[in-house]
C-alpha cells in the first residue's frame, strides 16, 4: 500500500456518491468517518481542562504553525503568509481570538508579537521540540503518552474553533478541519495554506519570503542528504 503511490491514491480521494452529490468533498467525509470515533475519557478531560487554563471560550479563529522537520518535505511557510491569512478571516468573519498551535515556541513569540492587535491565546505549558516527532519518541519512549496527549489536544483546538488556520499539508490541519466540517456541516470554514509554495500561487510582495525559505531550507538539508551535498551545494555557493 504504502510503497505503491498509484494503489493508494484512489483509497485517499474516495467520496461516497451521495455525498459528493450533495455537495462534500472528501474532508467533510473523513470527518463523518473520524466522528464515529470518541476519545478515551482521560484525553477528553484533558483537552477540557486546557480550554479553562488558556480561556478558549468565544468564537475563536484557530491557526496551525508547522515547523519542525516540515523543511524535509517543504520550505517552511513564512510567517508573514500566515499573518495575512489571519487578518483575511478576522476581515471577513470580525473575529478577533485566536488559538495558536506550533512545534515551535519562537514562531509563536513571532506570532504574537506581529499581531499585537489580536488576542492570541496558547497552552505555554505545552513543551514544543521543533524536531521529528517520531524520531524523539523512538529514543525517548517514555515520552509516548504525554506526546499523544498533546496531539489529542492540539486535533480538538484546532477543530473545535469556528475557523481554522494552516498548512494543506499538515495532517493535524487537515485533520481537524475534517472534523470541523463534520460537525459544522460545511468545509468551508478554513484557509489552507498551500504547503508547497511557488511564484504562482502567492502574493507578488511574499516572493523574496519563499526564496529566502527556500534557500534556508537547503541549508538545513545539507546536514541530512548526500544528494544536497553532491549535487545542490556547489550550485549554492555559485548563487
Amino acid at each position: 500500500f504504502w510503497a505503491d503511490r498509484e494503489f493508494r491514491t484512489p483509497y485517499y480521494s474516495y467520496v461516497p456518491e451521495e455525498f459528493s452529490k450533495a455537495g462534500y468533498g472528501r474532508l467533510y467525509f473523513d470527518g463523518q468517518l473520524l466522528s464515529r470515533l470518541q476519545w478515551l475519557e482521560e484525553f477528553e478531560g484533558y483537552v477540557e481542562s486546557v480550554k479553562r487554563r488558556i480561556g478558549y471560550i468565544g468564537q475563536i479563529i484557530s491557526v496551525h504553525i508547522r515547523r519542525g522537520d516540515k523543511y524535509t518535505e517543504a520550505p517552511y511557510i513564512p510567517m508573514e503568509i500566515f499573518i495575512d491569512a489571519l487578518r483575511q478571516v478576522c476581515r471577513r468573519t470580525g473575529i478577533n481570538k485566536v488559538f495558536a498551535t506550533s512545534d515551535s515556541t519562537d514562531a509563536i513569540q513571532e506570532l504574537v508579537a506581529k499581531l499585537p492587535g489580536m488576542d492570541i491565546i496558547y497552552d505555554d505549558h505545552e513543551p514544543r521540540y521543533d524536531n521529528a516527532n517520531h524520531e524523539l519518541l523512538m529514543n525517548n519512549p517514555d515520552l509516548a503518552t504525554q506526546e499523544t496527549m498533546t496531539a489529542v489536544k492540539i486535533l480538538e483546538l484546532l477543530a473545535s474553533a469556528d475557523w481554522i488556520v494552516g498548512p494543506e499539508n499538515a495532517h493535524l490541519t487537515t485533520l481537524a478541519v475534517a472534523r470541523n466540517s463534520a460537525r459544522t456541516g460545511t468545509e468551508s470554514n478554513c484557509q489552507l495554506i498551500p504547503g508547497v509554495l511557488t511564484f504562482t500561487n502567492v502574493h507578488p510582495k511574499h516572493i523574496p519570503l519563499v526564496i529566502k525559505e527556500r534557500l534556508r531550507q537547503y541549508k538545513r538539508m545539507r546536514h541530512k542528504k548526500w544528494w544536497y551535498r553532491r549535487l545542490v551545494s556547489p550550485v549554492m555557493r555559485r548563487l
